[in-house]
């Protein structure tokens, strides 16, 4: 994925109601990705050291709760649902 791709995706982002204060708000983009896709995420694993992880048929993603913004990582995996 190249830099410019990552940011078509951010800019795109920005037109949707799912920030506080120019910070990704990670609930608000989970979802509005489940309003559009056959996707579920959860918040309830913890897992040291690890973003979060994938699950595939049915599609879920686990993100770690301890996570307080949303980080690149994250954003590029969901480029999967995008």
């Amino acid at each position: 994925m190249t830099e410019e791709r990552i940011e078509e995706i951010v800019d795109r982002l920005y037109t949707y109601d799912i920030h506080n204060d120019f910070i990704l708000d990670t609930h608000k983009l989970c979802k509005f990705i489940s309003s559009r896709y056959p996707i579920t995420f959860d918040f309830t694993k913890k897992e040291n050291g690890i973003l979060g992880k994938s699950e595939f048929n049915p599609l879920k993603i686990y993100v770690n709760p301890e996570l307080e913004e949303i980080d690149l990582g994250l954003l590029c995996v969901m480029k999967l649902v995008i």
